[in-house]
């Protein structure tokens, strides 16, 4: 018998945490079929996960990538499974596949592999799901539905794309909370000025390891990372009613025309057409 405990949902994705009732026998079905797309971290356990010539051993640190219309076959060690794995389901399979096309990812076919490599960036995400998840109060939706998606697009990177030096166990979580901290400083103090040596000094890294590791869980240089946030702070106090040239140095920009064009590019159209 399998076991779905709700933890969070939105109108677009839902999180539970899959397992099985403790001291029930379990009776693997014949085949099993996805009506959405799902991705899942195993947490504990272990289980193979088949379909047709495709087998996988699955435990601790693997990661399913599941779609609609895939049938698989799921077989257990033991009469009384102990598996227990974080799953993020999605509920309107249009957005998700709109999300990758946008991301430049194809959308696999059904004959597409359904276990994922775990490079550093997917074990980031995971880290923070579970951060979220672990909150006291629930979950801020539209950070549910973004980290959602950042999970999605990132399962479907070319499996080439993955082929770094894993962070170790003990290792990661140490790494996240520095680049959490990071982040948490380029969100709240966008407006000031930041270099990759203050930045790193931060967190007490040296500034191109920390640019690496950054890169690595992130997805993208800090630099990068710093400019979108700008860039949305930007679009807020435009929808607030601030003026353009306002918006665009209290956002953090030093050049009026360099802002135009960055915000033309994000958001397909000029500062001054924004909100009209």
């Amino acid at each position: 018998m399998n076991r779905v405990i709700a933890l969070a949902e939105t109108a677009l994705v839902s999180v539970g945490r899959f397992d099985h009732p403790p001291n029930e026998e379990h009776r693997d079905p014949a085949e099993e079929f996805c009506a959405d797309y799902c991705v899942s971290f195993v947490e504990s356990g272990r289980f193979t996960m088949a379909r047709g010539r495709q087998k996988h051993e699955l435990g601790r640190g693997s990661a399913i990538l599941t779609r609609p219309g895939l049938a698989f076959r799921c077989r257990h060690h033991q009469a009384c499974p102990d598996d227990v794995s974080l799953c993020v389901s999605f509920n309107d399979n249009l957005s998700v596949e709109e999300a990758l096309l946008g991301a430049g990812r194809p959308i696999r076919g059904k004959t597409g592999d359904f276990v994922r490599p775990v490079g550093n960036r997917l074990a980031y995400l995971h880290l923070r799901l579970a951060k979220l998840l672990q909150m006291r109060s629930a979950p801020d939706h539209l950070a549910l539905d973004e980290l959602a998606a950042e999970l999605v697009i990132e399962a479907h990177a070319p499996v080439e794309r993955l082929r770094e030096r894993r962070y170790g166990i003990l290792q990661l979580p140490w790494y996240a909370e520095r680049i959490e901290t990071v982040r948490q400083v380029l969100e709240q103090h966008s407006a000031q000025p930041h270099s990759l040596t203050s930045l790193a000094r931060t967190v007490h890294m040296s500034p191109f390891h920390f640019a690496r590791v950054f890169r690595s869980l992130v997805g993208k240089p800090p630099h990068r990372y710093l400019l979108e946030v700008r860039l949305k702070r930007a679009a807020e106090l435009l929808r607030g009613g601030l003026s353009v040239t306002d918006a665009c140095y209290d956002a953090g920009f030093n050049s009026l025309s360099y802002f135009t064009r960055r915000f033309r590019r994000q958001y397909g159209k000029a500062p001054s057409e924004f909100v009209h």
